[in-house]
């Protein structure tokens, strides 16, 4: 099932409009960085944009405005082993093993110190559900970081009514996209917020909160 809707993403990826995209991903970032969870949070961990993600240039630059700490994955060990490490303007950055850009000489942090972490994914589902590319590289990162507020960010397109889920996978506290925030209170606290998203768990579509 995991296969197939992967397929099904990349069929919808092709061919999108590249000016839309820009639009949609400035309207997404703004609408993360609205919420009060992300004014509150001092340490956060953000991925550094792939081609066809939403970017994320504006999440960062936000938090060095605001004095932020920022982390970002980069490859620890072997090719799905990853972790986060200290991120700031004019890093010095690499291509990693999955072809994602990290920082050269990773300084490491532990994923518990994080308030909120920002994800990207392949497809999401309303209450939280979230399809990766199969490395489960994000799984375990998420599963260190138990304090945070786990945040995916995406364009609409990939919401879908319901993300196949494995027991390893971990349930995001939101899915925010330009339009809307799915799963999650946008003016809770982190407590508040993740009942929200495991009282419709068993959904396979719900309400988003507009702001």
């Amino acid at each position: 099932m995991k296969a197939d809707l992967r397929r099904e993403m990349k069929a919808r990826r092709a061919g999108r409009d590249p000016v839309v995209s820009a639009a949609d991903s400035v309207a997404a970032q703004d609408r993360l960085c609205a919420m009060p969870v992300f004014v509150r949070a001092r340490h956060v961990a953000c991925y550094l944009a792939a081609p066809g993600e939403v970017a994320t240039d504006r999440i960062l630059q936000a938090c060095f405005e605001a004095g932020k700490k920022v982390a970002v994955p980069a490859r620890r060990g072997g090719p799905a082993d990853y972790g986060l490490c200290r991120f700031a303007p004019g890093t010095p950055l690499r291509v990693g093993a999955l072809g994602i850009s990290e920082p050269a000489e990773p300084d490491w942090v532990d994923a518990g110190e994080m308030d909120l972490i920002v994800v990207p994914g392949v497809a999401f589902d309303a209450a939280g559900r979230r399809l990766g590319h199969g490395w489960g590289c994000y799984d375990r990162l998420l599963a260190g970081a138990a304090r945070a507020f786990k945040a995916g960010l995406a364009f609409e397109w990939q919401i879908v009514s319901a993300v196949p889920v494995d027991g390893h996978d971990v349930l995001l506290d939101a899915v925010v996209t330009g339009r809307m925030i799915y799963g999650a209170d946008a003016g809770a606290g982190i407590s508040s917020a993740r009942a929200s998203v495991e009282n419709t768990n068993t959904t396979t579509k719900g309400e988003g909160c507009k702001i």
